[in-house]
């Protein structure tokens, strides 16, 4: 069904809507479809970009924190004077002096390297949210403008492992979706490879929910149309340049007889 995407995506009119609506109810083959599209859209409140407060506004709060003992009357803690010794306490005057000294800077050296540490964090989480947000807006992208849909095929390795490949040739991507997947056992991982010939295009790692489910952007290396075949398979290392392990699932990335945007994950 063409809308399922946009449905997903809460991008339909009303009268739309209700037509989905009352098609999910009597098709589960688009209602599990739609689980896939939903287990992308999900993600996408989180990838929302964080923006660094500016320095004018963080300096003008920390001096309303700091006004806030001598302005305010009833926060006002005032000490008693103790008793006045008689004898020494002048001579332990340099030494109170130089203590406070060395706590104030030791104080000053941590406030520093905190906030050099948290600066530095809050860069990297900027950086995470940046790519989390290019990713999903290109899985977006891929849900709003597929050209057509490919089945892949399982092997004797995974028989009930499934799989669909949504290419979108015009803008270079694809989107690949899995469910039934087993496990990967041990420290093995399943790794997605572009197959042309002999020559392949390693992706990357494919991870999986606990339900075995995936999903992945395809973003080759070059043009997506220069390669024919997706290829996922069981690494023991996932960082190898070329496929040693056994393939779990292939498919084509050409249009097939009878590929649509309706082609779906069957039950």
């Amino acid at each position: 069904m063409d809308q399922l995407p946009a449905y997903a995506l809460g991008a339909l009119e009303p009268t739309e809507t209700e037509i989905v609506v009352r098609h999910l109810q009597s098709c589960s083959a688009c209602r599990a479809e739609l689980e896939s599209y939903q287990a992308v859209t999900a993600l996408l409140p989180y990838a929302a970009q964080i923006h660094a407060v500016p320095v004018r506004s963080r300096a003008a709060l920390l001096s309303r924190i700091d006004a806030i003992g001598t302005q305010n009357i009833e926060q006002l803690v005032v000490l008693q004077p103790g008793p006045r010794q008689r004898h020494g306490w002048v001579r332990r005057v340099p030494r109170l002096a130089w203590a406070g000294s060395t706590l104030v800077a030791a104080v000053l050296v941590i406030f520093v390297v905190s906030s050099v540490l948290m600066q530095d964090r809050i860069q990297e989480q900027q950086a995470e949210l940046k790519d989390s947000h290019d990713r999903e807006s290109r899985a977006v992208d891929v849900l709003l403008n597929q050209r057509y849909t490919t089945p892949l095929t399982s092997s004797a390795a995974a028989p009930n492992a499934q799989g669909k490949l949504l290419v979108n040739l015009a803008d270079n991507i694809a989107m690949l979706l899995v469910r039934d997947m087993p496990a990967a056992a041990g420290e093995t991982s399943y790794v997605v490879w572009l197959r042309f010939g002999d020559e392949y295009a390693r992706i990357g790692p494919l991870e999986l929910q606990e339900d075995g489910r995936g999903t992945l952007i395809v973003a080759p290396p070059d043009q997506l149309n220069r390669y024919n075949t997706l290829v996922i398979t069981l690494e023991n290392d996932a960082g190898s340049p070329l496929p040693t392990g056994p393939e779990i699932l292939t498919g084509s990335i050409q249009p097939q007889s009878g590929s649509s945007k309706q082609a779906m994950l069957t039950e």
